[in-house]
Formats: C-alpha cells, sequence, structure tokens
C-alpha cells in the first residue's frame, strides 16, 4: 500500500509589502496512489485585509479529500510566536458516493485555505500539518498525515483581528454540529449493524458443524441448576467473544505498527495457520469418536465439577466463532471495511460487538432452557448423534481449511493427519482406568514418538501457497466447462480493457469461501448470464485471493481498497464509473446493471 513521501523542502522568500505575499513554498506530496495524487504549498497571504498563510493544493482529477467528518480533511499550522485563526475553507464539491449512495462534499484537484493570523507576525518558518483521508472514484487510499513548510513574511499584526460579523460565524458553526452530529450517528449505526450481523452468525452454513454439538452441551445444561446453567452458558459466549476479541485486538495491533488491513477471513488465506486449524478440526474429531477421551483429575472433580464442563464450553464456543468466519467475513463487508478509518478503539469494540451479538441466540437459550426440554431424552441415540458430530468435524476440516493448500501440501498433511489419529488412538484406547501407571506412561511416550516421527517425515513445507494460474499467458482462459470465458486475474489487461473503454467484470473469490460457491451457483452459472456477459462484450475476470500475495488478493486490498473481504464482484465501467456487488446477490441484481452497457 502507497504511503506519505518525505516531505519538509524550506523555501527562500521573496518580500512584500502591502499584500504580505511573500514566497511560496515548494510543493510536497500529501498523499498518493493507484496513478493519482495531491500536492500542497504554504504562501503569505491576506484576506480583507487580515494577513495569514494560504495552502495552495494542486493534484489529479480523479482524487479528492472528504470535506465533513471524522476523516474530513485537517490543516494545523504551527510557528513559532504566531497565534493562527481558524482556517477558511473554500465551497466544497459535490462527489456521488456509490457506497453511501448520495452525493457527499468533497474538495477536488485544485483549492485554496486560507488560515489567519490572529497574533505574532514577522519572517516565520511555518509548518502546515494535513491529515484526513483521500480517495479515488475507485477506492480510497488509507489514512494519511503530511506536512508543508515555508520561510514567510507574515507582516505584522498590531492588533487582534477582529472577529467577522456573527451572522458569518453561524453556517460555519451549524455545519460543524452537523458533521460532528452526522459523524455520530453514523459510528452507532456501524455498531449496531456489527452487532445485528453477528445474531446472523450462528445461522451462516459454516456454522451448522458445530451447532450439534452446541445442542447437546445446552441440553445437558438445561437439566443443570439455574446458577451452574447460567455459568455454563456464560461460558459458551465468552468462548465466542474471545475470538473477537482476540481478533481485534491483533487486527487493531497490526494496523497500528505496521498500517497494514486484515479482514476477518484473512487467516484462511495462511496456508500454515489453515493446516493448523485442520488439525486442531481432526483432534476434536477424534475426541467426539471416543478415540480420545479428556477427563479431569480426581482430586479437582472433587473440588468443583464443573471446571472442565465450563472449558469445554469456552472451547465450544471458540470453535463455533472460528468456523462462522469463512462465511460472515462479507456478511456486513461494509463495516469491515468502515473500521480500517476508525481508531482502534472503535475498531476493537465494532468486532468485540459481533462476539456478542453471534452469543445472544446461545444466550437465550440458556435462559430460557424450556426451549431445549423438548429434546429427545437421553439415551443410544445421543451416542451416535454424538459420533456423527466427529465425521461432521472432519467434513469441515476438509472443506474449509484444505483448500489454502497446494496438491502436495495436502497429500503431506492427510498423511501427518492419519499418523496424528492413530497416535491419538493410543493415547486414549491402548490403556484404561485400571493400567498400571508404569505401562500407561510407555504407551503415552510411545504415541509421542510417533507423532514427533510423523511430523518430520510428513509434515509439508507450508511456505509455498496456491497459485492461481497468473503465471499463465496473459488474458488465458481457465478451464473448459464454465459457461463464463474466465480470464486469469492480470492487471495489464484490465487496465488495457479499460483504456479501450471495455467493460470489465471481476470476481473475486477463494477456494474455501462457502459464500462465492453460492454466489457462483446463483449466478455465474446462469445461462442467461453467460449469454449477457458475451453480448455486451464484458472481460469476465477471476480473481482468486486463496492465499495472501496472489495477484488479486494483492490488487482486491491495493487497487480497490478492499481490505480481503469476499466475495465481491467489481464491475468497471466504460464510462470510468465502478459498480460493486458485495457478499450473496441475485442474478437480477448483474442483469440491471449489464443491461445499461
Amino acid at each position: 500500500m502507497i504511503r506519505k513521501s518525505s516531505l519538509f523542502i524550506l523555501i527562500l522568500a521573496i518580500g512584500s509589502s502591502c499584500c504580505a505575499a511573500a514566497n511560496a513554498g515548494q510543493p510536497v506530496e500529501v498523499v498518493s496512489g493507484m496513478d493519482e495524487f495531491s500536492q500542497a504549498s504554504v504562501e503569505a497571504a491576506t484576506k480583507e485585509g487580515n494577513p495569514g498563510i494560504v495552502v495552495k493544493f494542486t493534484g489529479t482529477d480523479d482524487l479528492h479529500f472528504y470535506a465533513d467528518g471524522d476523516m474530513a480533511l485537517k490543516l494545523t499550522p504551527k510557528a513559532d510566536g504566531v497565534v493562527f485563526g481558524a482556517p477558511v475553507w473554500p465551497k466544497p464539491g459535490q462527489f456521488y458516493d456509490e457506497y453511501e449512495k448520495k452525493n457527499i462534499d468533497v474538495f477536488l484537484k485544485a483549492f485554496e485555505v486560507f488560515i489567519p493570523v490572529e497574533s505574532g507576525g514577522g519572517e516565520k518558518d511555518v509548518t502546515v500539518a494535513i491529515a484526513g483521508l483521500a480517495c479515488t472514484s475507485q477506492a480510497c487510499l488509507p489514512p494519511f498525515e503530511a506536512s508543508a513548510t515555508a520561510k514567510v513574511d507574515l507582516g505584522e499584526v498590531k492588533a487582534a483581528v477582529e472577529p467577522k460579523p456573527a451572522v458569518e460565524n453561524i453556517e460555519p458553526a451549524v455545519k460543524d454540529v452537523k458533521a460532528t452530529s452526522s459523524s455520530m450517528a453514523t459510528t452507532f449505526s456501524k455498531l449496531f449493524a456489527a452487532l445485528l450481523g453477528g445474531i446472523l452468525f450462528p445461522l451462516m452454513p459454516c456454522v451448522w458443524p458445530v451447532i450439534p454439538i452446541i445442542v447437546m452441551q445446552l441440553t445437558g445444561q438445561a437439566k443443570e441448576s439455574a446458577s451452574k446453567r447460567y455459568a455454563l452458558g456464560g461460558a459458551l459466549c465468552l468462548g465466542i467473544i474471545l475470538f473477537f476479541a482476540m481478533f481485534a485486538i491483533f487486527a487493531g495491533a497490526l494496523k497500528y505498527f505496521t498500517g497494514a488491513e486484515i479482514a476477518m477471513n484473512d487467516y484462511l488465506r495462511y496456508p500454515k495457520i489453515a493446516a493448523g486449524l485442520f488439525l486442531g478440526l481432526v483432534v476434536f474429531a477424534m475426541i467426539m469418536l471416543d478415540a480420545l477421551v479428556l477427563t479431569v483429575p480426581a482430586s479437582v472433580a472433587s473440588k468443583s465439577s464443573s471446571g472442565s464442563g465450563a472449558l469445554g464450553s469456552m472451547s465450544t464456543g471458540f470453535l463455533a466463532a472460528v468456523l462462522s468466519v469463512p462465511c460472515t467475513g462479507a456478511a456486513i463487508g461494509g463495516v469491515l471495511v468502515w473500521v480500517q478509518t476508525q481508531p482502534t478503539m472503535i475498531s476493537i469494540l465494532t468486532f468485540i460487538l459481533m462476539g456478542v451479538g453471534m452469543s445472544i441466540p446461545y444466550a437465550l437459550l440458556v435462559v430460557f432452557p424450556q426451549l431445549l426440554n423438548k429434546m429427545p431424552k437421553p439415551g443410544t441415540w445421543m451416542e451416535i448423534f454424538k459420533k456423527a458430530v466427529g465425521f461432521i468435524f472432519i467434513f469441515a476440516a476438509v472443506k474449509l481449511m484444505l483448500p489454502a493448500l497446494n496438491a502436495d501440501q495436502i497429500i503431506e498433511l492427510l498423511l501427518f493427519a492419519t499418523v496424528l489419529s492413530f497416535a491419538i488412538w493410543m493415547w486414549g484406547s491402548w490403556v484404561g482406568f485400571m493400567t498400571p501407571p508404569k505401562t500407561k506412561w510407555t504407551v503415552r511416550i510411545l504415541a509421542l514418538i510417533v507423532i514427533i516421527a510423523g511430523w518430520y517425515l510428513f509434515m509439508p513445507n507450508l511456505d509455498t501457497e496456491v497459485q492461481d494460474g497468473s503465471s499463465a499467458p496473459a488474458g488465458s482462459a481457465m478451464k473448459a466447462g464454465d459457461l463464463i470465458n474466465w480470464q486469469h486475474y492480470n492487471q495489464a489487461v484490465i487496465d488495457e480493457a479499460v483504456a479501450a473503454k471495455q467493460p470489465v467484470l471481476i470476481k473475486f473469490t477463494a477456494t474455501w469461501c462457502t459464500n462465492c460457491k453460492v454466489v457462483n451457483k446463483r449466478v455465474y452459472k446462469d445461462a442467461e448470464i453467460a449469454k449477457l456477459i458475451e453480448s455486451k462484450g464484458v472481460l469476465a475476470i477471476k480473481g482468486d485471493t486463496t492465499t495472501r500475495h496472489l495477484p488479486a488478493d494483492v490488487a482486491l486490498r491495493e487497487v480497490f481498497g478492499i481490505p480481503g473481504t469476499i466475495p465481491i464482484t467489481i464491475l468497471l465501467m466504460p464510462d470510468g464509473t465502478k459498480n460493486e456487488l458485495p457478499a450473496i446477490f441475485d442474478k437480477e441484481e448483474l442483469e440491471v446493471i449489464l443491461n445499461t452497457l
């Protein structure tokens, strides 16, 4: 991601008299990216007889600064012995925001901002700190901070600058109040959306594999005393919230120290993390299949019979949150994009509210256990059900985690998983309660040796990531069988099509993304859509973001300003506009856009 360049170039002064127009500072780059940039310079100036400075902005056509809100352009002048007044902003222009679906106030291309001097004067070194958010018609760049400097002659201010008439001051004051109110309303609406999105997370298909075990736990809890039921249910909810809190803290720390932005499902783009989660789910499956029975020491159990239950409930909640992410990463994509421009604490609060929202349905079942009492009475069916859940965990492990690996890595990881499963079976089934301690420890040490040997022999090198075919010739097509002639992601091919005024459709997807498969089946497997794309001469691009650093994944972040949230379809129109279809959408939405071509 492009960051601010080096600033601070000092300027020589050319004196002036009554007009107080001292020499200008050499322009410095404020922000740049996506072939767009803006520069700023500082000069001495007068306005209505008041001395001051003027900050002059120049830049490319397709770049604008926000005039209102939290990320509005901010100027902070500083010079020894000088007190500056409030900046006098020019009248903003209008830009239609496709995301907000409304016109917003912005400062475009070339404009000037006058900052009066209230006290002090003479020849001074003036530094103006510049901060805010700059966007193009395609995407927003990261929030920036820059500085412009100049040596200017501010003249003499013999008295404080007379205040402007109250009538003239009303409009800026009202505008500031409205901007603050609007900003607060936006913040609360996004936080509420995060909470509401979390409530819907348990309905996502990725969470279904863990729902049976949650129901089993809650059913057992329904027969406990109220205090114990609340404690175990609270542990389940805490496990859910803990995952989102850990993710939020990690995301906040990463952004603070490196400036990098991540999305909820980013962890699936790292082969090492995906492999670790795969093996973790295999271990969970072995536990559900009774190959490994977790017990609590008698000394602990005699003191508290709920300790292991609380830990198990918390682990289940944490696992439910982990499994939800491949489906929920795009469920509230707008919120996840928004948090990247917010203070760290707001970002963390947003993620935690997702966890709180996801835990609410389970909390209601704990508070009203009569909803669970209608489940069948315990019996053989529960043992069968439990073992079936073990196979569901294996299915989830293969379905969600393995796509981030290449073919060789998958084979080697499956071999190691087989050895690991055998060692777990040794540990849990070769010994029993009555087995002598010496024999028990011999078997378990042998099991550890088997795991270590299996790791050494079969554990794959996970530094090599999945490739998307981007090394194929530019514009080469995907495999046969698709109704649409998809091309591998290639930025040069896309740029060439845009320059030729050819419409471009980019489908950002990943092999582990369940919602991506839903979109593909509902929209891109439709013969009418395929025919419409062909008849309109649309260049169809498949952007594979399965792992980090693939060309499409990099472009999604750096070119389009979207922090990895998929599925999303982006259409680049011949007139230079852009349309986005995030998450799951209907084919009719795409048809409407294509029919405008």
